[in-house]
């Protein structure tokens, strides 16, 4: 039985063409690694996953407060100016901002580590379950550390990316402001909501490539520069998949993440009442729970993908070169002819 269980999920991927290039098709064949696949992928969606979306939800417990309190000393000191209660607040006011900064910079890191950590693992562990190679959790574990300085060079080329189109539209929107001192507030509103939604289709694009970038960084040769161009190429003819990908992926979470603001950490923070704290608590692990698996499907529908990619245009999967690339992360990595080798059809 799980013989014929395990060729029947070689025979899902090597007939995508049909099977998986559809919106519906991903999230099917997702659903159906999950559920083959569930222990594996459950442990390391704890490990893993969960402290990310953990780190992402809750970070504002500690940061809100900290804002708050800084700005309530630099009220204090503007209002009580020369006076020595004044000074000794500025005192507290330098240093809570060197604990704000401080709290970024480690948060930022490590959601960072964990978001490159578990891409790489959801990732290569749907390569190994393609390939049906034995896979465990620590042969996973292993692997992942050898995987993730690639993935952060294919990181800072997107960060450079999306630094460049966020500098050009504080750019084109001071422009605006500044040339255009008479236009009227109707205008300029419509001016900024078409602005803003061009470039609101900028970064969804450059998300879709960023993804599956990360996935190629994993499953082939390429990293950073020639990942994001593969992608690129990649994804032709299959950007409309890809935009349903993200906007549902984005939608879900900005919905998870306003109900947690909204109603767990806001009432924490404000000590609001009429909520009990176990109330709150539960609602609060119920929506962590849902972001990780939210994103843990997500992982899995981006790798799926990126196979349906590859079968889109007519390029069959060399699955020895694939077995070959996967295992030369069990050793110190070592650079292969050629990235994963396509045979077109």
């Amino acid at each position: 039985m799980e013989r014929h269980q395990r060729q029947g999920f070689r025979a899902h991927v090597q007939s995508g063409r049909e099977h998986v290039r559809s919106f519906n098709g991903v999230m099917r064949e997702s659903a159906w690694i999950l559920s083959h696949h569930g222990g594996l992928l459950s442990l390391l969606a704890s490990t893993l996953v969960l402290p990310l979306c953990f780190m992402l939800l809750s970070h504002t417990l500690v940061s809100v407060p900290l804002i708050q309190r800084i700005r309530q000393d630099k009220e204090f000191v503007q209002a009580h100016s020369g006076t020595d209660a004044a000074r000794d607040r500025q005192t507290d006011l330098s240093s809570e901002w060197v604990y704000l900064l401080i709290f970024f910079a480690v948060y930022l890191l490590c959601v960072l580590a964990f978001s490159l950590l578990s891409t790489a693992a959801v990732v290569y562990s749907v390569a190994c379950m393609y390939l049906e190679n034995s896979i465990s959790y620590r042969k996973v574990i292993s692997v992942v550390p050898t995987v993730w300085k690639r993935l952060i060079v294919t990181f800072l080329w997107v960060f450079i990316l999306i630094f460049a189109y966020h500098a050009i539209a504080i750019l084109f929107f001071h422009l605006i402001y500044e040339n255009f001192p008479e236009i009227s507030f109707v205008a300029f509103v419509l001016v900024v909501v078409l602005v803003w939604f061009a470039f609101f289709c900028i970064h969804v694009y450059i998300s879709c490539i960023w993804h599956l970038s990360s996935v190629i960084t994993v499953l082939e040769d390429s990293y950073g520069l020639r990942a994001l161009l593969k992608s690129v190429e990649l994804i032709k003819g299959n950007r409309r998949v890809a935009i349903q990908l993200f906007i549902v992926y984005l939608g879900l979470v900005t919905l998870i993440s306003f109900v947690f603001h909204g109603y767990v950490l806001g009432l924490l923070i404000e000590d609001g009442a009429g909520s009990s704290l176990s109330l709150r608590l539960l609602l609060g692990t119920a929506l962590v729970a849902l972001f990780t698996f939210v994103t843990l499907y997500g992982m899995l529908a981006q790798t799926v993908f990126y196979f349906a990619c590859k079968a889109f245009h007519n390029e069959q999967i060399d699955w020895v070169a694939l077995s070959d690339h996967l295992a030369a992360y069990m050793g110190e990595y070592v650079q292969l002819k050629s990235a994963i080798q396509m045979e077109s059809v």
